[in-house]
Formats: C-alpha cells, structure tokens, sequence
C-alpha cells in the first residue's frame, strides 16, 4: 500500500504544467480607465441662438420655454456618445409625457422614446452614438407648462479610439494564452503516457507486497508478543517511578519547610534587633521627654495649618473689596468727567454709606486676620522654644552621665529632673517658683551622693594598687 500511495505525487507532479500563467498584462489591461461621462454642454451644439437650444445646461430661473405640442430640434457639431438626457420642467403631472426621437448613428435607425414626468424631469438613456435628437413635450389643455432645462452626459467620439486600443491588447493577449494552453494540453498527454507506465509498476510492485503480506503478519504476532512483555515492564516501571516522586516530593516539602523556618528564623532575629532599637530610642525619648510633648507640638503644627486656612476668607475679602473700591474710583472719574455740573460734595454724600460699609468690612477682615496671624506666630515661637529646651536637655543629660556608672532608676530621675528644671524656667508665667521634683531627694543632694560613691570607689582602687606594688 506505501508503493500505491507514493505513486500519487507522481501522477499529480507529470500533470502540473511546467510553470504559472503570466496574467499581469490582463490585469494591467482590466484596470486601465475607461472613459468617463462628463456633461455635454451648448458649445457642442449648432444653432445656438434658438431657445430651445438655450435651455442646455440653462441655470437661469427666468429663461424657460412654454411647452407645446411640436418637435424642438437639437443638432450636435459632432457625433458623440450620449448615455442621459434629463429635461427639467414644471406645471407637469405623473401621466403626462415627453417623447424623444434620435437616429442611431451606427445602425442609422431611427428611435423613438417616450418617459413619464416623475415630479421633478423627463429621464432619458439612449446610449448611441448620435448626432442629434429631437424633443417634443405634451401639451396642457388648462394649465401652462414650461421647460426650464435640458442636461446632457455623454463621451466625445475621440476618446473611443482608447477603449478600441484596449480591446486589442485584450485581443492579443487571449492569443497567446491560447498558445500556452495548447503547450500545456501537449505536456498533460506527454504526461497520461507516464501515468499508464506508472500504473503497470505499481502493478507490480502491488504483487510483491502482496507475497511480504504473510510475513508481515508472522513478525505482527512477534511484535505483539514482545508488546505485551514490554507493557508488564512499563506497569512496574511506572510503579517504581511514582513511589520515587512521592519520596522526593516528601524530601523537597521537608527541605522547603526547613528553608522556610531558617528563613522565619533571620527574619524574626533582624526584626527582634530592628525592635530592640526602636525600644532603645524610646525609652531614651521617653526619659528625656514625654510623649505629652510631642502631641502637643503636633497640635500646634495643625493648628497652625487651621489657622492658615482661615486666614484664606478675610485675605479673599479684602482683594475683593480692595479691587471694587480701585474700580469704583476710575468709575468715579470718568462720570465727573462726563458730568460736570453736578456738585463734589453732594456726590460725597450719597457715596458715603457705600464707603463707610467698605471699610467697616476692611477694618473687621484684617483685624480677624491679624489676630490668626498673630497666633500662628505665637504657636510657632513656642514650638521653637520647646525644640530648644530637647536640644539642650538632650545635650546636658548625655554630657553630665559621661563617664557615670548610673543605673536606669538614677538615669531616669537626674534626666526627669534636668527636663523639670528647663521647663519650669519656660513655664515660670504657669507654674509656681517654689514647685520642685523630689521623688526621693533633691537634685543637689543626689548629684553630690553621686559624686562621694565615685570618689569612694576611686579611692578603694588606688589603695588596692599601692597594696599590689607593696
């Protein structure tokens, strides 16, 4: 059966012709532009002076021509090619007619048409060659009928000799496509002859395959045979695979859960030092300053962010008012100017409430605007004094512990009492003067209990030393 099927591409191959049509010329041919219709103008016609030649291409409202029962006459200088006639008429009806009659100039037949009014014109397409072609309407019996215009479209007679061209190209080229096809009818029963002989061989070569048939079955059963056995080593084999994937997938969620919990692990340990930094700040800012403190900046700061807002209304206000009085006034000039009899002074007068409103409303809008921008000031040069006193108790609690062996209770206490004693001078306008902070002593009495316990410890180390050099 393969020999049969390879025969196939064969046949197929011998039957193709040696190579494609070359269509390019026809195409090239089919999109050449034919002649277009264009509007056939009075300068094509003879007797120009009639009216009824006048109505050709008339775009003149008031040149019409009263219809009649009789033949009007319309005479080309040349023959062309009319494809429409359109006559434009009023005072007409649906049933009403127009006839056309022309001679055919090819054929020298004669032909004559008729077309119903549809409202607007008489339609004609006569499609001739003409060199000539005669009109004549219906006549109304009560009513008047005119005839407003005649349009024309056609193709001059010269341009035709393009179209002749064409059709001789087209003309040749179907020759030598003829030509070709006759070639390819040779080379297509040059090629049935090969199919027969073909055809024979395949014959044969069925034959053989026919005689290897036997052994093909014979070696199929074989095959079956060693199928099967393979089949049984591939169930065992599959076996043995899935067993080992469920083991290493067992390993590999084992090891991604150890990489998960040392990854937790770091985690957790760079976390715990970041946390144990950020406790370290805060008890430091927390024994030098409470968080009383820090609030209190920060409602300054929205307070002052409020206060700015306000000021935004009267600022607006008085722009505004400022801008009307500057207006007014160029107002006021111009109207003096313009009026110059009527007195200043009871002008004043009348303009008086106006102004004194104005600047009762100036006067309320920059004393509420001084008052906030006044205490914007006040707020912020208080929040300034604050950042001072953190900066030197800061300053003042770091350097005065330098080379002191204190514990965090005295740390707390000598900070808490540096901090009382600077806003106790910030706040003496609040607070009293005699207020102090004695949780256990006074500060003068700690400071020097400190001092003696470092001279004592100093003196203990210096007879220990005499002692070793003894």
């Amino acid at each position: 059966m393969a020999s049969v099927e390879a025969a196939d591409p064969i046949e197929a191959s011998s039957l193709a012709p040696p190579s494609e049509l070359d269509l390019s010329r026809i195409e090239e041919l089919a999109a050449t532009p034919l002649p277009v219709p264009k509007d056939i103008d009075i300068s094509f016609f003879s007797h120009r002076t009639r009216k009824s030649t006048q109505l050709i291409g008339n775009r003149n409202e008031n040149i019409t021509l009263r219809a009649r029962r009789e033949w009007w006459g319309f005479d080309l200088i040349d023959t062309i090619y009319v494809t429409h006639i359109k006559v434009y008429a009023a005072g007409y009806e649906d049933n009403h007619e127009l006839e056309l009659s022309l001679i055919d100039s090819s054929s020298g037949r004669r032909v004559e048409e008729s077309r119903r009014f549809n409202g607007e014109s008489f339609s004609f397409e006569p499609k001739r060659f003409i060199s000539g072609f005669g009109l004549r309407p219906s006549e109304r019996l009560w009513k008047i009928a005119d005839i407003k215009r005649i349009e024309i479209s056609g193709i001059e007679q010269k341009y035709f000799s393009d179209v002749v061209n064409i059709f001789e190209n087209i003309s040749r080229e179907r020759e030598r496509i003829e030509s070709s096809l006759k070639e390819y009818l040779e080379e297509a029963k040059e090629s049935f002859l090969k199919t027969e002989l073909n055809t024979k061989e395949i014959a044969e070569q069925a034959r053989e395959i026919g005689e290897n048939g036997n052994k093909i079955d014979e070696l199929g059963k074989n095959i079956a045979e060693l199928l099967e056995s393979r089949d049984d080593i591939q169930k065992k084999i599959a076996i043995g695979a899935s067993v080992e994937k469920e083991q290493n997938e067992r390993v590999q969620a084992i090891d991604l859960n150890i990489a998960k919990l040392n990854g937790d692990r770091r985690t957790i340990s760079t976390e715990i030092s970041k946390r144990e930094i950020e406790l370290r700040e805060l008890k430091s800012n927390i024994n030098l300053f409470p968080t009383e403190i820090a609030g209190y900046v920060k409602q300054g700061t929205n307070n002052i962010r409020l206060y700015a807002g306000i000021c935004v209304v009267p600022i607006l206000i008085i722009g505004l008012v400022t801008n009307r009085l500057f207006s007014n006034s160029e107002r006021l000039l111009n109207f003096f100017l313009e009026n110059s009899k009527i007195g200043i002074i009871e002008f004043l007068i009348s303009r008086a409430p106006y102004v004194i409103i104005s600047a009762s409303v100036l006067l309320v809008c920059y004393s509420i605007l001084y008052r906030l921008i006044s205490e914007i000031i006040n707020i912020n040069r208080r929040r300034q004094d604050l950042y001072k006193i953190s900066i030197i108790a800061t300053d003042v609690s770091y350097a005065s512990q330098d080379g002191m062996e204190l514990s965090d209770d005295e740390r707390y206490e000598l900070r808490t009492q540096t901090k009382i004693e600077m806003l106790k001078e910030h706040l003496r306008h609040h607070m009293s003067e005699d207020y102090s902070y004695t949780p256990k002593k006074n500060y003068a009495s700690r400071l020097l209990s400190i001092l003696l316990k470092r001279e004592h410890t100093h003196g203990e180390e210096l007879a220990k030393d005499g002692e070793t050099v003894n």
